[in-house]
């Protein structure tokens, strides 16, 4: 029998039923399929106690070998759930890189692919409004009138659109290709 909690879960639809877990491995690496299905058999293992039951399709259809793992999340024994939290992808990742590197595959190492360093950087490069605030700062001290500060925008390649509701920005000396309005 279920409890009140299964039974919410399951009306609801919100139930986890399996997870969808993909091992690629480097092409590089000179594995053979079976090696791979191997590594991917023995980190569910460990990662499930074998407590769980879970499917493994090696894919040889790219370039790399990968695995595509479906983990049952009923315990076979307990008839308990498999609880994803925070800390087992990182288990995951560990016990995957201790098996493969027994079969020689690299190890790649993560990166934070959405650091603030990262991202500061291609904003800087990719948003003119920085440029833009600085050129119009200047032109805002040294610009006697609207038609002096036209001007001068002008000498800055800096062009400035007061048709609409909104002021409009662009560099012309730069690769920006939409306006930035004011």
């Amino acid at each position: 029998k279920k409890g009140d909690d299964d039974l919410k879960e399951l009306s609801s639809g919100k139930q986890v039923l399996a997870h969808h877990i993909i091992q690629s491995f480097s092409p590089d690496d000179n594995l053979t399929p079976e090696q791979v299905h191997e590594i991917g058999r023995q980190t569910m293992l460990e990662l499930t106690g074998g407590n769980y039951e879970f499917v493994i399709a090696t894919h040889t259809d790219k370039d790399h070998l990968h695995n595509h793992i479906i983990l049952n999340t009923t315990n076979t024994s307990t008839l308990k759930k498999f609880r994803w939290e925070k800390k087992t992808l990182k288990n995951l990742r560990a016990i995957s890189d201790k098996h493969a590197a027994r079969y020689g595959a690299k190890i790649i190492e993560p990166t934070m692919k959405n650091s603030y360093t990262k991202y500061s950087a291609w904003r800087r490069q990719n948003n003119y409004r920085f440029e833009i605030k600085e050129r119009l700062d200047f032109l805002l001290k040294q610009a006697l009138s609207l038609e002096d500060f036209k001007h001068k925008a002008a000498a800055l390649d800096l062009q400035i659109d007061f048709s609409g509701k909104f002021v409009k920005y662009k560099l012309l000396d730069q690769p920006q290709q939409r306006n930035v309005r004011d």
